[in-house]
């Protein structure tokens, strides 16, 4: 209970009672067990406490508007079965990503691992050992004055940051990387047990790491402004036309069939779902990649935890269009997902 009162503390010492609520999610990621308000010492070591002797659960590391997520909840029929995504995030504590390491020659090893975060342009304030000293690792690094986030563009904006930081340690790890950069991103909590019965621990810790967000900000790469940039122009034209244009019957027919599959949640083989996803679109309906890349962001991902980024679902998609099998065979007959 010390250890996780600790970590904690670490993460959210500097924030306020205004600044939202930490949301601690039961280990399927499907159920908020407790939302604890920050501001004070004592509110840290009773949420330590609350959680103290539980197994496998999570936190979502960014602090929650759970009003909101309560709001939701009602509105929905979901009660507690309602964790927060990134339109509910209030304030950015930290820059955080899941480095997974040391499980198979997929991915680095341990000290490759380490050595790829010391190559990152700032060191990261926190390294935990995510499942005992033979896993990988979450890394974080803190800001020194919590980010509250004042409206939709600047969460747009705090999300590009976070996105680009996880492409570069991606991009230093040649892709051995399984992680997404959501700003409403679940992680282990520090202190509890998980299932296989490793403990969930601090490897490293320099509280004198920490960083304002500008100091974590990367240039903006070219692939990002042209996707950018095609995105206003498509606003654009939306505008001009006064409605969206109206996609083909296959394509509804496809998004319907999608929104019925089974959703990606991470630990359950959700790499294997998302390429599912893209092949009953691409082989199965036949559609080209941008129809399908759109149908996996609107539909398939919103129901993904944690969410895939874009840069992911062009990989499935990419991996779906090489894959072997006949194309269209959803098209003529009558199906169910």
């Amino acid at each position: 209970m010390i250890e996780t009162a600790a970590y904690l503390d670490a993460i959210y010492g500097k924030c306020d009672h205004d600044d939202g609520e930490i949301i601690f999610v039961d280990s399927t990621k499907r159920e908020t067990v407790l939302a604890c308000r920050v501001g004070d010492g004592k509110a840290l070591v009773s949420a330590a406490q609350a959680i103290d002797g539980r197994v496998g659960h999570y936190l979502k590391v960014n602090l929650m508007d759970a009003d909101a997520m309560r709001e939701r909840g009602k509105r929905e029929d979901k009660d507690r079965f309602i964790v927060g995504n990134a339109g509910e995030v209030k304030t950015i504590v930290s820059l955080h990503l899941d480095c997974d390491a040391g499980k198979s020659s997929k991915y680095h090893s341990r000290k490759e691992m380490l050595r790829l975060l010391d190559q990152m342009p700032h060191k990261p304030t926190l390294v935990i050992n995510s499942d005992g000293d033979d896993g990988g690792f979450h890394a974080y690094w803190i800001l020194d004055r919590p980010h509250r986030i004042v409206d939709e563009l600047d969460r747009e904006r705090v999300q590009g940051i976070a996105n680009r930081w996880q492409s570069h340690l991606n991009n230093l790890a040649d892709g051995k990387l399984d992680s997404t950069a959501d700003i409403s991103r679940l992680l282990r909590i520090v202190g509890q047990c998980r299932r296989n019965g490793n403990v969930v621990a601090c490897h490293h810790y320099d509280p004198s790491a920490i960083y304002s967000l500008a100091d974590l900000t990367l240039p903006i790469e070219a692939a990002e402004v042209v996707r950018e940039a095609r995105r206003e122009m498509h606003r654009r034209i939306v505008e001009a036309i006064g409605s969206p244009p109206k996609s083909s019957g296959i394509e509804s027919r496809a998004s319907a069939y999608v929104a019925r599959m089974e959703p990606s949640i991470s630990g359950s083989e959700g790499h294997k779902k998302c390429f599912l996803a893209a092949l009953t679109l691409i082989k199965g309906f036949g559609l080209g990649e941008v129809e399908a890349r759109q149908i996996l962001i609107d539909t398939f991902n919103p129901q993904c935890n944690p969410p895939w980024s874009e840069k992911e679902i062009d990989y499935k998609i990419k991996e779906a269009m090489k894959a072997d099998g006949e194309v269209g065979y959803l098209i003529t007959r009558k199906v169910t997902a």
